[in-house]
């Protein structure tokens, strides 16, 4: 099974009922222009803590992926002609969600 990695433990990764999703399988990959993003699908989707402390992960590009995954989250990746290859080659597999704290 794939990994898809994050830097935080962002609370787009919270499960209903408490804890943390460990696995989701993908559903879509899209390309998107950063410009034409609601600010507010940008802040949930970077929102993390640190120490209690609200951060927002930065996005400094002009191009990202937008993957999403089943349950329900999403995760927004630094566009690349390889990475969206290899995303869509594994739309409907199931990843193992590894946080890199």
């Amino acid at each position: 099974m794939p990994n898809i990695t994050f830097s935080f433990l962002y609370e787009k990764l919270k499960r209903g009922m408490g804890g943390f999703y460990d696995e989701a399988t993908l559903i879509s990959v899209c390309k998107v222009n950063i410009d034409v993003l609601p600010k507010e699908f940008i802040w949930f989707d970077t929102l993390y803590y640190e120490n209690e402390v609200e951060k927002h992960y930065p996005l400094n590009e002009q191009w990202y992926l937008i993957l999403t995954f089943f349950p329900f989250f999403t995760t927004i990746r630094p566009y690349k002609v390889a990475k969206e290859e290899y995303y869509r080659s594994l739309i409907g597999k199931k990843f193992n969600i590894v946080i890199k704290e």
